[in-house]
């Protein structure tokens, strides 16, 4: 059983071990999220090459795979399409505290990547073991049609309501229950209007 985590990637290290696709495919996100990203390979593809002109927060290092390249991480990424080198980087993170994802062998994996969609500030992940990317990615889109136009307004009227129970009461069960209730109130009062158009 897994424990679903939404990790902030602005300005902390990530490291992918291996220059190739499915390098490419997960870092363009971090890189835009702002995250500091290495890429260790012998070999790099590319496009990934690209990337690191048009990105300050990309760094690439073609060389042999050391244990130092990895130290200090926060997250890394085992995509060496060469399993010895993955089990050394997967080795010196598990020894040394670091989450790290085994692209080659979910199992030996300590996080998954699962499919993500963003909302203002509402994010919502589906994860399929780390086995069925396909899946996940399908069963994110169903969800986005399921997520009201008016998200937005939803968001600032839960604020509202946290807000003015702060101010109503110093019980944080009161506050809770007040909450609960208006917020509950307002959603009902919110599908009727749905119904009505």
């Amino acid at each position: 059983m897994s424990y679903p985590i939404f990790v902030e990637t602005e300005g902390v290290s990530i490291v992918f071990v291996g220059g190739g696709r499915i390098a490419l495919r997960k870092l363009r996100k971090l890189i835009k999220e702002g995250a500091r990203v290495t890429v260790v390979a012998p070999e790099i593809i590319d496009e990934i090459k690209v990337l690191e002109a048009a990105h300050g927060n990309l760094t690439l290092i073609e060389a042999t795979f050391e244990t130092k390249h990895i130290q200090g991480a926060a997250l890394v990424f085992l995509v060496s399409n060469r399993p010895e080198v993955n089990d050394l980087a997967g080795a010196y993170c598990a020894e040394h505290g670091i989450l790290y994802n085994d692209c080659m062998d979910v199992e030996k994996s300590l996080f998954r990547n699962g499919a993500v969609s963003k909302f203002g500030e509402i994010e919502i992940a589906i994860g399929s073991g780390g086995k069925r990317p396909g899946v996940s990615k399908w069963l994110i889109e169903q969800v986005k049609k399921a997520i009201p136009d008016n998200i937005d307004d939803i968001v600032d009227k839960y604020d509202a309501l946290r807000q003015e129970a702060r101010l109503k009461y110093d019980d944080s069960k009161l506050r809770e229950n007040y909450i609960k209730e208006a917020f509950g109130a307002y959603l009902v009062q919110l599908e009727g209007q749905t119904h009505e158009n």
